[in-house]
């Protein structure tokens, strides 16, 4: 079991095999007894917040220190309104311009029986690429975000940096704002 705080930021991930319940309660006494917090903020609040990713017109902004060349979406699971578990999943392999994925979204949904406005971005697959360096091919990283809270980055450099864009993007709110302790499984 691994306990990672990062003061910096008021991040505290957990990397451990259990319960979601169990992993939950050993957080709480890891902050109480060891980082002197009253409590943990809700775990039950909405953490991803994947919305802004229906947008054809968001961008991915980037820092050039970071070394970014792309950002593409290559995979969104919408939920539909309304009962059960109905949802569309759609995956996009080229990478040609632009975010292939929203191609997708025009021609794959009947916009007359499905408005894409009530749709839920319940999990979104990005992936980043970096530029080559030392005359070696750019590295990339893709990885999942799902709601409310499950990303499958790790503590590797490069998903460091992709941690950081996600709430430099506006995919977080509430309980992952930079002021408060998160409780991730990452």
């Amino acid at each position: 079991m691994i306990f990672v705080y990062r003061p910096a930021n008021g991040f505290m991930e957990v990397n451990a095999k259990g319960k979601r319940e169990e992993i939950e309660k050993l957080q709480e006494v890891f902050g109480q007894n060891i980082l002197g917090l009253d409590k943990l903020p809700d775990a039950k609040s909405k953490r991803f917040d994947l919305s802004k990713l229906k947008d054809k017109d968001f961008r991915f902004v980037t820092d050039p220190q970071d070394g970014i060349e792309k950002v593409t979406i290559k995979l969104l699971r919408l939920d539909l309104p309304g009962f059960g578990n109905r949802r569309i999943t759609l995956e996009a392999s080229s990478s040609d311009g632009g975010q292939p994925i929203h191609r997708l979204i025009e021609k794959a949904l009947n916009k007359a029986n499905l408005n894409p406005d009530k749709l839920v971005v319940a999990k979104a697959r990005l992936q980043i690429k970096f530029v080559p360096k030392d005359n070696k091919k750019g590295k990339t990283r893709t990885f999942e975000i799902s709601i409310p809270d499950r990303c499958t980055l790790k503590d590797d450099p490069l998903d460091e940096i992709a941690k950081k864009y996600i709430e430099k993007w506006g995919l977080v709110s509430g309980a992952m704002s930079s002021t408060n302790i998160l409780r991730d499984v990452w």
